[in-house]
C-alpha cells in the first residue's frame, strides 16, 4: 500500500517595510549637502582634507556599531595626535580620546548598561587623577597643570573605553594589530632623520638622532620600544603564521628606531621588558634559543659593516657612555637629582604642581637653573616635585595592582592551556616593565601620544583579564558573546 507524501508549505518571507519617502528625501538631500561640503574643503585646504573627513565619518559609524572602531579612532590620530587644535590648544590624540569615549558611551546608554566599566585597578587612577586636580589651584604654572591634567583624564578614559570596547581576548588581539600598523609607520618616517648623525664628547651629546613626529629623540626611543613589545606581543601570540610574520618584521622596525633614537633611557626600559618577557613566558625562552645564532650572525656582520655604516659607529659610542653618564655639560644628573629632593623637601605634600618641574627648577634658588631641567630624569622625583609625596605612594600602588593583574591573567590562561593567550598578556606586561625601566633615568611622560599609548596598554592588559575571567566569554576566535554588553 502506497503512502502519500504531503508536500510541506514552503514559508513565506515577509516583506521589507517600505522606505518612507521622507526618510529617501533626506538622505538624499544630507548626502548631497556633505558632499558640497567635503568638496569645498577639498578645493580650499587640498584633498587630503575631505578624505581625513570621509574616513572619520566612517571610524564614528562603524564606532556606533562597533566599538573597536571607536578605539580605532583614537590610533588613527597618533601620526597627527601632537598637533594642537582649537582656542585652548588641546592635541589632536586627545580630542580622539573624547571622540572614542562619547561613541562608547552612547552606545552603553542605549543599551542600558553601565556608562563604563571600571576594573578595581582604576581606583588607584582615579585617585591620582583627583590629587592632580586638587593641587592645579596651588601649582606653580596654572597651565602646565591643566595641561597634564588633562592628559590624565584622557589616558583614564582611553583606558576605560578599551576596556567596554573588549568582548573577547580575539578584541585586544585586533585592536593591537591596529596599534602596531600605525606606530610601524610612525618609526618606518622617523628612521632617515638619522642620516646624519654626529656625536660629541665621546657620544654623550649626538646631533641629528632621528625623532620623527615627536618633539625630541627620548620620545620616539619610548615610542618605538612600546612598539617592540606590542609586536612581540602578537609574533608571540598570533594565532596564524601571517600574524606572526607581519609582527615579526614590525618589531625588526621597531628595533632599528629605537637604535637610531640613540636614548639610553628607552634601551634600559627595553632591557627591563625584555628581562619581564623572558621571566614569564617560557615560549619567550624558547624563540629566543632559536634566535642566539641570528643574533650572533647579526654582531659579526655589524662588526665588519660598522666603518662602512657611520650609524654604527655612533650607536657603538652611545653605549659606552653608560660608563660615564656625566660627560654631557647640559646633563647635569646628579645636579637635577638633587634639585628634585630640594623641591619635595620645600613642598612634600603638594608638590609644585602637575607639570611644574620646568618652572620651580628655573628660580633663582634653584641649583640647576642655567641647565633648564624639564624633569627629574626619574618619574618618582618629577611626581614627587610637582603632585607630592601622596602621589607617589598612588603611582607605586597603580603600578603594582596593575602588575599583580598580569601575573593572574597569564597564570589563568596557562591553567587553561592558551599559550597564545598567556603570551599576549605577557607582551603587554613586557610593555609596560619598559616605561617602568625607563622611568628609572628619564621621564618623557610629558607628551601626549605616548601617555595616550601607555594609557592604552594598561586599558588591553585589564580588559584581557575581564574577557578572561568572565564565565560567558567564548573560546578564543569563537563567536561574539550575545549579552548586550560586556
Amino acid at each position: 500500500m502506497s503512502r502519500q507524501v504531503t508536500a510541506e508549505p514552503v514559508p513565506r518571507l515577509p516583506l521589507p517595510a517600505p522606505v518612507p519617502p521622507l526618510l529617501l528625501a533626506g538622505l538624499a538631500a544630507g548626502g548631497t549637502g556633505l558632499g558640497i561640503v567635503l568638496a569645498a574643503l577639498g578645493v580650499r585646504y587640498g584633498p587630503w582634507v575631505p578624505a581625513a573627513v570621509a574616513v572619520l565619518l566612517v571610524i564614528v559609524v562603524g564606532g556606533l556599531a562597533n566599538p573597536r572602531w571607536a578605539v580605532a579612532l583614537v590610533f588613527a590620530a597618533v601620526p597627527i595626535g601632537a598637533v594642537d587644535v582649537g582656542p585652548l590648544g588641546v592635541p589632536i590624540i586627545q580630542v580622539a580620546v573624547l571622540g572614542c569615549a562619547a561613541l562608547i558611551l552612547l552606545r552603553r546608554i542605549n543599551a542600558r548598561q553601565a556608562p563604563l566599566p571600571w576594573p578595581p585597578a582604576m581606583w588607584w587612577a582615579a585617585a591620582i587623577v583627583g590629587v592632580a586636580v586638587l593641587e592645579t589651584p596651588l601649582a606653580i604654572d596654572p597651565d602646565a597643570a591643566v595641561r597634564q591634567v588633562a592628559q590624565l583624564v584622557t589616558g583614564v578614559l582611553v583606558a576605560l573605553a578599551i576596556v567596554a570596547a573588549v568582548r573577547r581576548v580575539q578584541d585586544v588581539r585586533w585592536l593591537l594589530g591596529a596599534v602596531v600598523m600605525v606606530g610601524t609607520a610612525v618609526c618606518l618616517v622617523a628612521l632617515p632623520g638619522a642620516g646624519q648623525l654626529r656625536p660629541r664628547y665621546g657620544g654623550a651629546v649626538v646631533e641629528n638622532r632621528a625623532q620623527g613626529l615627536f618633539t625630541e629623540p627620548n620620545q620616539l626611543g619610548s615610542f618605538s620600544a612600546l612598539l617592540l613589545f606590542l609586536a612581540c606581543a602578537l609574533w608571540l601570540g598570533g594565532r596564524t603564521g601571517t600574524v606572526r610574520t607581519a609582527a615579526g618584521l614590525a618589531a625588526l622596525v621597531a628595533v632599528s628606531a629605537l637604535a637610531l633614537s640613540l636614548s639610553r633611557g628607552s634601551w634600559v626600559g627595553a632591557l627591563a621588558g625584555a628581562a619581564v618577557l623572558l621571566a614569564l613566558l617560557p615560549m619567550a625562552r624558547r624563540r629566543l634559543l632559536l634566535l642566539v645564532p641570528v643574533a650572533v650572525a647579526a654582531v659579526l656582520a655589524l662588526a665588519v659593516l660598522q666603518a662602512d655604516v657611520p650609524q654604527l659607529g655612533v650607536i657603538n659610542e652611545r653605549l659606552k657612555t653608560f660608563s660615564n653618564p656625566t660627560a654631557s655639560p647640559w646633563d647635569d644628573r646628579p645636579g637635577i637629582y638633587r634639585e628634585a629632593w630640594s623641591e619635595i623637601q620645600a613642598r612634600p605634600l603638594t608638590g609644585f604642581g602637575p607639570g611644574g618641574f620646568p618652572v620651580a627648577s628655573s628660580r633663582a634658588e634653584s641649583g640647576v637653573r642655567t641647565v633648564g631641567a624639564f624633569h627629574a630624569h626619574n618619574v618618582l622625583l618629577t611626581v614627587a616635585a610637582e603632585s607630592g609625596l601622596p602621589a607617589v605612594v598612588l603611582l607605586i600602588g597603580f603600578t603594582l595592582s596593575v602588575g599583580l593583574v598580569a601575573l593572574r591573567t597569564i597564570r589563568r590562561l596557562r591553567a587553561g592551556d592558551r599559550p597564545r593567550d598567556a603570551a599576549l598578556v605577557a607582551g603587554l606586561a613586557a610593555a609596560l616593565m619598559m616605561v617602568v625601566g625607563q622611568g628609572l633615568v628619564d621621564f618623557t611622560l610629558r607628551n601626549p601620544i605616548i601617555v595616550v599609548l601607555v594609557w592604552s596598554v594598561v586599558g588591553l592588559l585589564l580588559a584581557a583579564d575581564r574577557v578572561s575571567v568572565s564565565p560567558g566569554a567564548p573560546p578564543v576566535g569563537g563567536p561574539a558573546p550575545t549579552q548586550a554588553g560586556p
